[in-house]
């Protein structure tokens, strides 16, 4: 996904750019991007947080482990993150 940001402000305080000010709500609050890219890439930000939280490494002695979501390796679903297992996983003398 590309987005282009039309509007990118200079915060001074923070030395820091993509801040916009929301000149029209009462405490003039700073956000990251404009309302309609926010809503925007929620769908995605959500996506990305719930495969972050239900993806787990780990080690049961001297095997390593993932545990997934089933949510997340679900191939009916019609959209969502689809994750690479392939990608995830590497052979070691014909073992996982």
């Amino acid at each position: 996904m590309i987005i282009q940001a039309s509007h990118v402000e200079y915060d001074p305080e923070s030395k820091s750019f993509g801040h916009y000010c929301r000149l029209q709500t009462p405490d003039k609050k700073k956000t990251p991007t404009c309302g309609k890219i926010g809503d925007v890439i929620q769908w995605y930000l959500d996506e990305y947080l719930f495969a972050k939280n239900n993806i787990h490494l780990g080690r049961q002695g001297k095997a390593r482990t993932i545990t997934i979501d089933n949510q997340l390796i679900d191939q009916r679903r019609a959209e969502g993150l689809f994750l690479d297992l392939d990608r995830m996983f590497s052979m070691e003398d014909g073992k996982l």
